[in-house]
Parts: structure tokens; C-alpha cells; sequence
């Protein structure tokens, strides 16, 4: 993962999904598509197409997952989901990992934050969503 910075930081336009993307594909910033700019319904089918085009895949989830669909994959990056600390109102996306952990209680799922391409380095109030990239193809 390579620590990148948003640079348009307003709720309409922010780039803080495109970047917290860039980071997991070690790609620069300029080189992915701002998918959440403005009204666009179809953000997240545009996200899959071109991750496809670039030989990713991703895999979105509620969080918590319901219960029976824990993930059992760890070390996984992924774009983490949130109510954003400066308006509770709006979500905002940050870096993270998958991890679980198993003890008497049993199967745990966790995410870890790395990563907040915001300045202000708040990270998110609370994990509605995660979205995991993997890279397609692996032999």
C-alpha cells in the first residue's frame, strides 16, 4: 500500500474513494477515475468495469457482515466505509485490512484502519461498508 493524500476534499466531489484506491493499487492518484464525483448513481458499476479493465476484482460487504457470512480471508486491502467525523451526515472512505481471529468464542472478523487520505487524519466514526480489491488472475 502506498499513503496517498485526497485533494478535492468537499462531500460532492471528494476524491477520498479514488484515493484510498490509488493507495491499494499503488497507482498515482491522477490515474484513477473520481467514480463518486457529483450525482452518479452508477459509481459502483463504473468502479467494477474498470477495475476489470485493470485486472482487479472487488467484493463489497455490509459491516458487520450478517451473522453465518463471516469472510475468512486476512491481509486483504480494502476501502473502508464511514460516517466522516467533520459531518456525520456524510460517509467518508479510508484504507484498510481484513483480519480474523479465532478463540473460544470462535470465528472473529475484524478490519483494521491503515490508511486516511483526508488531511486531518480523523479516519471514520464507525464501519458501514467495506469493499476488499483483490487482483484477478492469480495463478
Amino acid at each position: 500500500m502506498k499513503e496517498q493524500k485526497q485533494t478535492i476534499l468537499d462531500f460532492i466531489n471528494g476524491n477520498c474513494f479514488a484515493t484510498s484506491l490509488a493507495c491499494i493499487l499503488e497507482r498515482p492518484l491522477e490515474t484513477i477515475p473520481n467514480f463518486c464525483a457529483g450525482p452518479n448513481d452508477n459509481w459502483f458499476t463504473d468502479c467494477y468495469f474498470w477495475l476489470k479493465e485493470n485486472g482487479y476484482g472487488m467484493m463489497s460487504m455490509q459491516f458487520p457482515s450478517p451473522e453465518g457470512s463471516e469472510l475468512v480471508l486476512s491481509d486483504l486491502p480494502c476501502i473502508v466505509t464511514g460516517h466522516s467525523p467533520r459531518n456525520k451526515e456524510k460517509f467518508h472512505c479510508v484504507v484498510g485490512k481484513t483480519e480474523n481471529k479465532i478463540s473460544e468464542a470462535g470465528f472473529q472478523f475484524f478490519v483494521n484502519l491503515t490508511h486516511d487520505p483526508h488531511p486531518s487524519n480523523d479516519f471514520i466514526l464507525d464501519v458501514v461498508e467495506i469493499m476488499i480489491i483483490v487482483k484477478l488472475g492469480l495463478s
